[in-house]
């Protein structure tokens, strides 16, 4: 606290009654005497109260009557750039969007997924080590 005015910690903690009766005291009596203390206490107890009051509940069915209110009231809308072109440009426009997902999947199909690098190294080494943890005879290694 400082000579004439108690901090906001301090203050703060005083109406949480977690300092000593010496400090509490003091700061009591600061308070009693200083109006702009005394307005900035009676802001932090009412904030506290505030705090401590309970959250009142929704009534039943609040929360579905408020979403189909809501999406009863707005109908979805295309967007503008959208309703800017003509007709013949909207159908070229969602043509080559069609096009371009048609000729996408078909070149996804073609592609080869790349093997596993592990299953090719071991392969390779056929080592007689890794055919006995498979269950497999073991295959001759020649160097």
């Amino acid at each position: 606290m400082h000579d004439s005015h108690p901090d906001a910690v301090t203050l703060a903690r005083w109406l949480d009654g977690e300092i000593s009766d010496d400090a509490g005291g003091a700061v009591a009596s600061h308070v009693a005497t200083c109006a702009l203390c005394r307005s900035e206490a009676e802001a932090g107890q009412a904030f506290a109260e505030a705090l401590a009051a309970p959250v009142p509940s929704l009534p039943p069915g609040f929360v579905a009557r408020t979403c189909a209110r809501a999406t009863a009231s707005h109908a979805p809308m295309a967007p503008l750039w959208w309703l800017a072109l003509s007709r013949p440009w909207r159908a070229a426009l969602a043509a080559l969007l069609l096009g371009s997902a048609v000729l996408g999947w078909r070149l996804g199909a073609t592609v080869q997924p790349q093997p596993d690098p592990a299953e090719l190294l071991a392969a390779s080494l056929a080592v007689p080590e890794l055919a006995a943890i498979e269950g497999q005879a073991p295959v001759e290694v020649r160097r």
